[in-house]
Formats: C-alpha cells, structure tokens, sequence
C-alpha cells in the first residue's frame, strides 16, 4: 500500500511541476512580450518622424537666417522661431535619449518579472510623452511655416 503512496505522490507533484513549467512562466513571458510589444508600437509609429523634425529643424533655420532685422516684427518673429527650433529640437534628443537608455535583451532577462512589468510600464509612458512631444512639435512647426 505504501508504494501506492509513495508513487501516486510522486506523480502528483510531477504533474504539479509539469503545469507550472508549461503554464507559469509562459504566461510571465507573454505579459512581458505583450508590454514590450506596445511599448515598441508607439517608439515605430513616431521613429519614421525623426527625419520629418530633421527637416522642418532646416526650414525653420533657414527661415531665421532670412528674417529682416530691420522689420517691425523682427524680434517677434525671432523668438518664435527660436521657440519652434527648440521644441523641434528637445523632440529629437527626447527620442535619441528614450532610445539610448532603453534596456533591452539580456538586461531585461536578468530582471525580477515585477521590476520588469513595472520598468515596461515606465518606458510606455517615456515614449508616449516623447511621442506627444514630436507630433506637437511638428505641428506646430508646420503651422507656422504654412502660414
């Protein structure tokens, strides 16, 4: 009878480690995967816009170059293109920076998956700003160079 036990126990608690290799991690995995995942969606919907802030950087240079220091506005027109150069710019070093310290691969592996949800949550929200800081930079150079 005792083998009986012995054995049914052991078959229980390998099916017990069976269940929680195949299911528990895997689910860890995916939550990470799945956050990492958005994360990196929002960083490839504004990447493409980097060089869009390169250029609108130029016209607004070239613009301040060409303005007539002798004109009534001078000065108003200077500090607002001064102020749209420089929110163009903080995008663009936004980005450069969020993407510099940005831990990946094996840097995220060695982490507790608490720390990691929570660091993926942080940078989500990182990048979304950074994203909201390029998208109205650009408008609003846009804006002014339409007008």
């Amino acid at each position: 009878m005792r083998p009986l036990v012995l054995r049914s126990t052991l078959y229980l608690s390998v099916l017990s480690l069976i269940w929680l290799v195949s299911c528990g991690p895997d689910k860890k995995a995916e939550d990470r995967d799945a956050l990492y995942k958005s994360m990196m969606q929002v960083h490839d919907e504004v990447m493409p816009e980097m060089g869009t802030i390169s250029n609108l950087q130029k016209q607004i240079k070239e613009k301040l170059e060409g303005l007539d220091e002798n004109a009534e506005n001078y000065e108003a027109e200077k500090s607002e293109l001064e102020d749209l150069h420089q929110d163009l710019k903080n995008a663009h070093d936004g980005m450069m920076m969020w993407m510099r310290q940005l831990k990946r691969g094996n840097d995220l592996e060695q982490m507790p998956h608490d720390e990691v949800v929570a660091y993926l949550k942080d940078e989500y929200e990182k990048i979304s700003e950074v994203k909201d800081m390029m998208l109205q930079s650009i408008n609003d150079a846009k804006n002014y160079l339409n007008k």
